[in-house]
């Protein structure tokens, strides 16, 4: 028995160590707070982190046995398939990581990998832009027409970004009321989360594929904070 667990405890640091590693890079690069619950990625972390910390260890626990012929290969047999797991679970992950955040108007769009051309893939944590408003109304139209005919918005056609301190002005000017968030969530939360953000002037929504949430605004038209509140 104390064989067994010596190995279980020892594979069970190993995979807290790897797991906590990748669990920092995601929760700190990929799906900084509280962009995680927004897109539902929680779920996929979970059922990652039951496999590779959970089962990997029972497992050898289960197969540990002093002086077993088969000890060896059973071993490596199950830090494959942790391995495996362990590629699916952030290949998973990776594909849904937000990659760009995109002022468009009256609203921030939240950009996932799978959403935009492999060629302007970045591995960093979200970057925002804004949406280049249109120089005429025959342009905004062919928008229009483009976004019935493919699905594809604005926001998710990288050719039309640009910095978004440009938009700053803009965005200052079609910001909410904080007051409005009241009638979306609960008034004690909300004052509770708007409080630890003394400069907010304002709000837009954040439209996501998952949860939507607010972009908080400075007197500046700056972006401040994501928050875990609901715009409507």
């Amino acid at each position: 028995m104390k064989y067994k667990l010596q190995l279980f405890i020892s594979h069970l640091i190993i995979s807290i160590l790897l797991v906590s590693l990748i669990a920092g890079f995601v929760f700190f690069v990929w799906y900084p707070f509280p962009l995680a619950n927004a897109v539902g990625v929680n779920s996929i972390f979970i059922m990652m982190l039951i496999i590779d910390v959970v089962l990997g260890p029972l497992l050898t626990f289960l197969v540990a046995k002093k002086g077993k012929k088969t000890l060896k290969m059973d071993l490596i047999t199950i830090g494959i398939i942790q391995i495996m797991a362990l590629f699916y679970g952030v290949y998973s992950i990776s594909i849904t990581r937000p990659v760009y955040i995109v002022y468009d108007n009256i609203r921030f769009d939240l950009v996932q990998a799978n959403q935009i051309d492999d060629s302007r893939l970045h591995y960093g944590q979200p970057k925002y832009f804004a949406v280049k408003s249109p120089k005429s109304d025959d342009e905004n139209m062919q928008r229009i027409q483009k976004e019935m005919e493919t699905g594809i918005s604005p926001s998710l056609d990288v050719q039309l970004y640009e910095d978004i301190k440009l938009n700053k002005k803009q965005i200052f000017n079609s910001r909410r009321s904080l007051k409005e968030l009241e009638q979306f969530n609960e008034p004690k939360l909300t004052q509770t989360l708007l409080s630890k953000h003394p400069k907010a002037m304002g709000f837009l929504p954040l439209k996501t594929v998952g949860l939507d949430m607010i972009v908080l605004i400075d007197e500046q038209g700056e972006v401040l904070k994501i928050v875990d509140l609901r715009p409507w």
